[in-house]
């Protein structure tokens, strides 16, 4: 079939009609649209990276971490019997001191500021220094009850994470045996802090100095022990070069968190001594925690002696021999507060 001069102007007419179609469309494209670029080009000048986010760092442990990762510091009273561990949520923990309470047991208050686990424990009652430590470093403070010293300050203070009171964020859990099986969701403490209408802004000045560059000291040091009371609470650290970090080590072998199954890679550790004495008939401690006296730190594997300064309500200020204000790694720092005369022992 033979296609005449009528068909092929009819076919000429509608590939033009097509190509105008289609040159219309681009143009009113790129009149609407002048600044639309290629898929590869909006990929790239709009996805944001971990890096472009605004950097902050830990008040506690001087970690440079994302600005909207840094929190309301929470502490949270850790009961340490032996029959307690292991210790869920440590790992998370930004500082940790620990101390006598009594009995020879001591106890930990652990402080989150920027890494949150999911769960933390099992926790247990307070005592009037570990409220005002949670006070120094602007903390709400989680426990289960306390001594009548403590819980009169709490109920006072707009900090109080008390289980008796309030008992949403936690748990027992029955696999474990009572009174070493309190647990709390940690995310829970702020929606209970919400609902107090207590006070969740974070902290942004650091409350140590925190830097990388120079030891504190020429001496070094691989094992440390720690005497708080008898052979069942005596702590043990020793260096891991390979993370540059102390691992802990208890009556029941290495220190372990239950939730990673993995040691804290402790960066700073500092030990305090101070006077203790026997206050009333329950064995509960009467502990000078203001003013000043001895103390040792251990940064990396460097060990420096020095002192500690206090005062009420105020962070612990740490200074060398020389005067010179102490300065940590970036890292984790672990508080042990000892009785007068408890000396701590350093071997390589």
């Amino acid at each position: 079939m033979k296609i005449g001069i009528p068909q092929k102007i009819a076919i000429v007419i509608s590939l033009l009609v097509i190509i105008a179609g289609f040159y219309y469309i681009s143009l009113i494209s790129k009149n609407t649209f002048p600044y639309l670029k290629s898929k590869k080009e909006v990929l790239e000048s709009t996805e944001t990276t971990i890096e472009d986010l605004p950097k902050a760092f830990c008040p506690l442990c001087g970690v440079q971490v994302n600005e909207n990762q840094v929190f309301k510091p929470i502490a949270v009273m850790i009961d340490n019997h032996n029959a307690a561990l292991p210790h869920r949520g440590v790992n998370s923990a930004c500082m940790i001191i620990e101390t006598l309470a009594e009995g020879g047991i001591t106890r930990l208050e652990a402080f989150y500021a920027h890494n949150h686990p999911k769960v933390v424990g099992p926790v247990r009652s307070a005592r009037i220094y570990f409220v005002d430590f949670a006070l120094s470093y602007k903390a709400l403070l989680s426990h289960c009850g306390g001594s009548p010293e403590a819980l009169s300050a709490l109920f006072r203070l707009p900090i109080d994470l008390d289980q008796i009171r309030y008992s949403y964020p936690y748990f027992r859990d029955r696999s474990r045996r009572a009174p070493h099986n309190l647990y709390a969701q940690f995310d829970r403490f702020f929606t209970q802090a919400k609902n107090l209408g207590y006070d969740l802004t974070p902290v942004k000045e650091p409350f140590f100095m925190f830097g990388e560059e120079t030891p504190i000291s020429t001496t070094t040091v691989s094992k440390i022990s720690v005497p708080f009371s008898s052979a069942a609470y005596t702590v043990s650290w020793i260096y891991d070069a390979q993370s540059d970090t102390f691992i802990r080590y208890t009556k029941k072998g290495k220190y372990v968190d239950e939730l990673t199954n993995e040691s804290p890679k402790v960066k700073n550790i500092v030990i305090v001594e101070t006077k203790m004495g026997v206050k009333d008939n329950k064995g509960r401690l009467d502990i000078k925690i203001s003013g000043k006296g001895k103390a040792w730190f251990i940064v990396g594997q460097y060990l420096a002696k020095g002192y500690w300064q206090k005062e009420i309500g105020k962070p612990f200020k740490f200074h060398r021999e020389s005067g010179d204000e102490v300065v940590f790694k970036p890292g984790m720092i672990w508080i042990e507060i000892l009785p007068e005369f408890s000396y701590p022992k350093f071997s390589n």
